[in-house]
């Protein structure tokens, strides 16, 4: 539960308490939700002006509307590589740890 309600989908970043937030920085679900957010919305497809705000496209109205902001800015796509990064970073350590793990485990 503590993971869904932290993910930025339930929840947006910008009402979590500042006593919380760490919870949805170290989140990995929240990184690869917003990864893929982050892929649908600035992938071309929603590059037409917003009718609301004709400075910004489609997807970043979106994006801004669903909370997916850093200091009032929309999350970039160097965002999918910072998420890429931290699975390839979870994935090595998991290996490592049940390598460690279950040398250290005698049957």
């Amino acid at each position: 539960v503590i993971i869904i309600l932290f993910s930025g989908f339930t929840v947006q970043e910008s009402l979590i308490p500042d006593y919380w937030i760490w919870v949805y920085w170290c989140n990995l679900f929240a990184w690869f939700l917003r990864a893929l957010v982050v892929n649908e919305f600035r992938s071309g497809k929603y590059d037409y002006p917003d009718p609301n705000d004709p400075s910004q496209s489609q997807g970043e109205a979106v994006l801004r509307g669903l909370g997916f902001t850093l200091n009032g800015e929309p999350f970039t796509f160097e965002w999918l590589w910072y998420a890429l990064a931290l699975a390839v970073g979870v994935i090595i350590l998991s290996i490592l740890a049940s390598v460690f793990f279950f040398d250290k485990i005698s049957v």
